[in-house]
């Protein structure tokens, strides 16, 4: 080969060469995947049972602050379908003593972000003590009466759950006392009707219960604020 032939070959190679070194690589194409949604949140009603269900306490805060005491709350579903089609069985107490309340609780959905709670009062109580232990727990509308005015109607606001009964009215933020003339009926302690509110996030339960006489004067339940139940289970 030429000297000629030579310098022509090694100048096309070195050009090859520096064109490999600068070229810039191709674009990614502008209309890239969209990214995947989400998953859709559950109804309302469906997550206000599951927050509900489980096993709390106010251990913690009754250790803390002495005015509060330990108290024990279990929560299950149960199979009563002629009463609702979420209906859960509620069982609190003292730490070491028998139940003081036993409830049936169902849930309804009111619109996309709101549920109401309705409370009913078991006939036959002690039939129901320790129920959340069984495998099988069945009610019929003959085993409970609804208490009328004493539905909590809760709103879901972010993460959480905040509720009332009727005598306190949402505002879109939070609750004030309402101008409807609804009320849980009570009769302890001189009382005429019961005011319950409450704050349900996953793992925790913050609800205060308040019993007024006519007067408005608070005559039972905590002063400082709602028993703090904290999930175990």
């Amino acid at each position: 080969m030429s000297a000629r032939s030579v310098l022509v070959a090694l100048a096309l190679a070195g050009a090859a060469c520096s064109s490999a070194v600068t070229t810039e690589p191709t674009p990614a194409p502008s209309g890239s995947l969209p990214e995947a949604a989400p998953p859709a949140r559950p109804a309302v009603e469906a997550e206000l049972a599951r927050f509900l269900t489980g096993s709390f306490d106010s251990k913690d805060q009754a250790a803390s602050d002495k005015s509060y005491f330990e108290i024990s709350l279990e929560i299950c579903p149960i199979d009563a379908k002629e009463i609702g089609e979420r209906v859960l069985y509620v069982e609190q107490a003292r730490v070491g003593s028998a139940p003081y309340r036993q409830r049936l609780y169902v849930i309804d959905r009111k619109d996309e972000t709101t549920a109401v709670s309705r409370v009913f009062e078991l006939k036959a109580p002690k039939s129901w003590v320790g129920a959340c232990a069984r495998a099988e727990r069945k009610a019929s509308p003959a085993d409970a009466d609804e208490k009328v005015g004493c539905s909590v109607e809760m709103h879901r606001v972010g993460d959480a759950f905040e509720g009332a009964t009727p005598d306190l009215a949402w505002t879109g933020s939070s609750f004030e006392k309402s101008s409807g003339k609804v009320r849980c009926p009570s009769e302890l302690n001189g009382a005429t009707y019961a005011s319950s509110t409450v704050r349900l996030e996953e793992n925790l339960m913050v609800s205060w219960d308040r019993g007024y006489d006519d007067a408005g004067k608070q005559v039972w339940g905590a002063t400082a604020g709602g028993y703090r139940f904290v999930r175990r289970r």
